[in-house]
């Protein structure tokens, strides 16, 4: 496995609207707000929690450019494991613990949604779910 841990990074951050890209794909995210800020992480994907009020949920995350949409601008996205959300919060809590791959591009969605999958599972492995 490539995944390390991570010193956990730790914020609160508002839920914003997105392209609902991976909504369409089966793989719906929370789009979190950078404020026009970047954070002192390498783009990648990892694993850790999501706070919501007084519930923790494993998610998978997203930091970084997307390359199989054609934006290039930074973006940080949370898919909540094992769980659907019936309503979207408007702030979240953010705890990254574990860095799992950098961002690639793909051939196509297919192969994206693919590597998704792999990242879900790994996401679960390493946070014991």
């Amino acid at each position: 496995m490539r995944e390390r841990s991570v010193t956990p990074v730790l914020g609160t951050f508002s839920v914003i609207p997105g392209r609902q890209h991976g909504r369409r794909i089966g793989i719906p995210t929370l789009n979190l707000d950078l404020g026009g800020q970047l954070l002192p992480l390498v783009a990648g994907i990892y694993a850790g929690v999501v706070s919501i009020e007084s519930q923790r949920f494993p998610a998978v995350f997203h930091y970084g450019p997307r390359p199989m949409i054609d934006d290039p601008t930074v973006s940080f996205e949370a898919h909540l494991l094992n769980v659907r959300l019936p309503t979207t919060p408007r702030v979240v809590g953010v705890e990254l613990e574990y860095w799992l791959r950098s961002i690639e591009i793909f051939p196509d969605e297919t192969a994206l949604k693919h590597q998704i999958s792999l990242d879900i599972a790994a996401a679960q492995s390493v946070l014991g779910i």
